[in-house]
């Protein structure tokens, strides 16, 4: 994910994926329609910097942790708190050795 993050920062490299991602075998839609999606406008909204991989883009963070938790608790998808697992999946260790093994340029 870190890698294709940086691909799709590079210049041009949205509208090939829009290209690629619209195909029958895909999506199969509208390769405008992804590109909005894609870029830092859709639907007339504008995200200035709106990026795909950068400054711990991605990284765990125990505040996501939280919010995760609580959901699935009010969803009732779990009978009690799965603070356990989740500490076991939500692992900055584990995204820095990533970030450590992506070689690709900006």
């Amino acid at each position: 994910m870190i890698e294709a993050g940086q691909w799709l920062e590079g210049e041009g490299r949205r509208e090939e994926a829009a290209q690629i991602l619209a195909r029958g075998a895909y999506l199969d839609v509208s390769p405008q329609i992804l590109l909005a999606a894609l870029s830092d406008r859709s639907e007339g909204n504008l995200n200035p910097g709106f990026c795909f991989s950068g400054d711990d883009l991605g990284a765990p963070r125990s505040a996501d942790m939280a919010w995760l938790e609580h959901q699935l608790q009010d969803w009732g998808e779990v009978p009690v708190s799965p603070s356990a697992a989740l500490n076991r999946c939500y692992r900055a260790d584990l995204h820095q050795q990533a970030l450590a093994y992506c070689t690709l340029e900006r």
